[in-house]
């Protein structure tokens, strides 16, 4: 698979910020933040376009988090003995970014979860989703939302299997919840204070009547987070 991601201000002596979208999406979610001075001048940056969308193989959609995360996992490559690496992900990407810490623990130091579909007794399927399963609903719609429709049916699964694993995080962890998230329950983030359990630290935020959009409608908020967890 092609992996297609923006890189900005490369260096090895900075700490590397890889940016994880939502279901649908693709790189630019994070354009706000790969254009912020601040974000320029202390860290460098990577916003990713998860398998499946934008220049990823847009369209053909990879239901394991294992090998999301394993193609997104390749970029790692790229970080240095001590340099620090923060995982930013956003709904769908908090799912991905908990994958890779699972997966690639050594590499990574810190972890920050926005509004992230976590906790598999979350995850319910809705009648329209497997409707727009059948072959001539399926071919009415349009690529990004058929790959979001597959992956989401898939992801229950895929959270079970991880239920195991959240012990093996032991970098310092931030999620950040709305109280009035419509489509990913705020009772994620209580399914995360519950199974993370060995995190060097642990934070919840959690926002009174805000919904699902944090890295836009709380952007100094997210900013203030990145910055804090990379210095």
């Amino acid at each position: 698979m092609v992996l297609h991601y923006i890189e900005l201000t490369q260096s090895d002596h900075k700490p590397l910020i890889l940016f994880i979208h939502g279901s649908p999406g693709d790189w630019s979610a994070w354009s706000r933040y790969l254009k912020d001075f601040d974000l320029k001048r202390e860290a460098h940056m990577i916003a990713v376009d998860r398998p499946g969308y934008g220049g990823s193989n847009r369209g053909h959609v990879e239901r394991s988090l294992v090998q999301q995360a394993r193609d997104i996992g390749s970029l790692l490559d790229k970080v240095k003995l001590g340099q620090r690496v923060l995982l930013v992900g956003h709904s769908f990407g908090g799912a991905v970014a908990a994958r890779l810490a699972m997966d690639y623990g050594s590499k990574i130091t810190d972890i920050l979860i926005l509004a992230g579909s976590i906790d598999p007794s979350m995850e319910r399927t809705e009648w329209y989703q497997h409707f727009a399963e059948w072959p001539i609903v399926k071919w009415l719609i349009p690529k990004d939302l058929m790959v979001c429709n597959q992956e989401i049916l898939a992801l229950k699964n895929e959270l079970e299997n991880m239920l195991p694993l959240w012990g093996k995080l032991t970098q310092r962890v931030t999620v950040i919840q709305g109280e009035k998230d419509m489509l990913v329950p705020a009772k994620n983030a209580d399914f995360a204070k519950r199974v993370i359990t060995n995190a060097k630290a642990l934070e919840i935020i959690r926002i009174p009547n805000e919904g699902h959009f944090l890295p836009w409608k709380q952007y100094e908020l997210v900013k203030s987070q990145i910055l804090r967890l990379i210095e």
